[in-house]
């Protein structure tokens, strides 16, 4: 007797799926055919545009995802070398939309938003780093194959024999999905890497299997639901439109020997388009009237939507917006779609999905975009060279901080926050990478803040002092910049006092002032 897994074995309840055979195929055999390809990204276009969620879904994963962008942090042991990347060349060239963008019309924050948006929309995008020193952004569908070659090319990647991109084709301009696209003499090839291995071309996309060469868009699964929910609530919406007007009729009795013309309210007679004739006959508000005998009125009130209606089409978003990894109360913005507890639940499985994503592009764009541009500064500015020389590959060493989120309970994060930085589970440096800051930064902001608050202190206590004599003598410049500090749930008196052990009965009665500085 043979035992086998059920999932072996057809049967009649087993939906019947396209492609599916008995020897196994690579993941790019599903979307063999170029032109259904190109056809299916472009129907989830048409949706992008069209659908009512489909913008906003998009729209909504991709601001939690980029926010106000990415911060690169150079770690070349030197900061001086840190300071002269980032501050000096990495944040005019990403905020100066000429000279990042090739098409001179957006800056990196701005490019790092499409770059996010066109993975999900189109299922992949390219950027090529250009000599110039800008960004040229590639979409999807200049990525074709030439017909007529012979070549492993799958939809404008060229492939070896361990499935390592060598070229990349793109169409010289945009096309249709109807026009023929021959020659390999039609495309503009870029090569993968140049003679020292660089990448060439950043390709952005989220393969589903090893053996996936193009990226397809992350509704692909939903398109028939898109339609469904669209439909579905244009024809409520026109269903309530009619609901909403005066809807009666008329009911005679069969037996009543009235007549058969009832007339109801004014009549005219007008020439229709067709050159027809009709009679209309109207009412006017408060018009009352005696209805003949055996006539009885009834009013009608159909239940506009159905019972069913919402919770169908909530069903709908929660499986379309799972798709890209957005709940179903973020779709919405709407915080009444759950309790707190199951708010949190479904806040934090978005979150895990988001930072997939984030630290998936970091290495498909991000890094690949820093390093790029590093060699570029090597080559033009003898000041980076010469930190070349002096630290050497370390020049290339950087990380990525994306973007965290604010937690639904602020001070719950803020005070857990704190207990990992004092039970020593973490460090400043990393607790401010998780919020997409850099500690050296926030540290140098901090240290500058309290130099400029307790130096106006000092002077203002001196002046005030020099103006009221001994009668200010105890005044000391902590009395004017007063601060306190949260640990936990309780705040720490930063109040010097003195160590005479004088301070205790002071602090009982009130009458406790701060040393003079320099006092012990």
């Amino acid at each position: 007797m043979k035992a086998e897994y059920q999932g072996m074995t057809d049967n009649r309840f087993r939906r019947r799926r396209p492609g599916v055979n008995g020897v196994g195929t690579h993941a790019d055999s599903h979307y063999a055919n170029e032109a259904a390809f190109i056809k299916m990204r472009e129907y989830g276009r048409a949706a992008d545009r069209d659908d009512s969620i489909v913008g906003a879904l998009y729209a909504r994963a991709t601001d939690n995802q980029v926010q106000t962008g990415f911060t690169p942090k150079p770690n070349t042991g030197d900061p001086l070398v840190d300071a002269l990347l980032y501050n000096d060349k990495w944040t005019p060239w990403a905020t100066d939309k000429d000279m990042c963008d090739a098409a001179g019309v957006q800056t990196f924050p701005e490019i790092e938003w499409s770059v996010a948006r066109a993975d999900m929309a189109d299922g992949d995008i390219l950027a090529l780093p250009i000599d110039d020193g800008s960004l040229q952004l590639m979409e999807a569908h200049r990525l074709r194959t030439p017909t007529n070659s012979k070549r492993n090319i799958v939809h404008g990647i060229e492939l070896d024999d361990r499935r390592r991109r060598l070229r990349y084709y793109f169409t010289k301009e945009d096309v249709s999905a109807s026009q023929q696209f021959k020659k390999v003499g039609d495309a503009t090839i870029v090569p993968a890497y140049d003679d020292e291995g660089t990448p060439q071309v950043f390709h952005v996309f989220r393969p589903s299997r090893f053996s996936q060469t193009r990226g397809v868009l992350w509704l692909k699964g939903v398109l028939e639901m898109l339609t469904q929910f669209e439909d579905t609530t244009l024809a409520t919406s026109v269903k309530q439109q009619i609901a909403a007007s005066a809807v009666w009729s008329w009911e005679r009795d069969v037996n009543s020997t009235y007549g058969a013309d009832m007339q109801v309210g004014s009549r005219e007679e007008k020439q229709l388009e067709d050159f027809t004739r009709a009679i209309e006959e109207g009412i006017s508000p408060g018009q009352m009237f005696q209805p003949p005998p055996g006539t009885t009125l009834k009013i009608h009130s159909p239940n506009v939507p159905g019972d069913n209606f919402l919770p169908h089409q909530r069903h709908l978003l929660s499986i379309i917006g799972i798709q890209v990894g957005v709940p179903l109360f973020m779709m919405l913005l709407d915080p009444s779609e759950g309790s707190f507890s199951s708010l949190r639940v479904a806040w934090d499985q978005a979150m895990l999905g988001f930072v997939r994503q984030q630290y998936r592009r970091i290495a498909q764009f991000y890094s690949p975009v820093w390093r790029w541009k590093v060699r570029q500064w090597i080559v033009e500015d003898p000041r980076v060279a010469a930190a070349y020389n002096q630290v050497g590959d370390k020049i290339f060493a950087h990380q990525w901080n994306p973007p965290g989120w604010k937690y639904l309970q602020p001070m719950h994060d803020a005070a857990a926050a704190a207990l990992r930085l004092q039970t020593w589970q973490t460090s400043l440096t990393r607790l401010h990478a998780e919020n997409g800051e850099d500690y050296k930064e926030v540290a140098t902001e901090l240290v500058a803040d309290n130099e400029y608050g307790i130096s106006l202190a000092i002077e203002a206590a001196e002046r005030i002092k020099k103006k009221h004599g001994d009668s200010a003598k105890d005044v000391h410049w902590s009395h004017l910049y007063h601060r306190d500090f949260v640990k936990g749930s309780q705040l720490i008196d930063t109040l010097e006092t003195p160590n005479d052990g004088s301070s205790t009965k002071a602090i009982k009665d009130g009458s406790a002032s701060a040393p003079s500085p320099g006092k012990k």
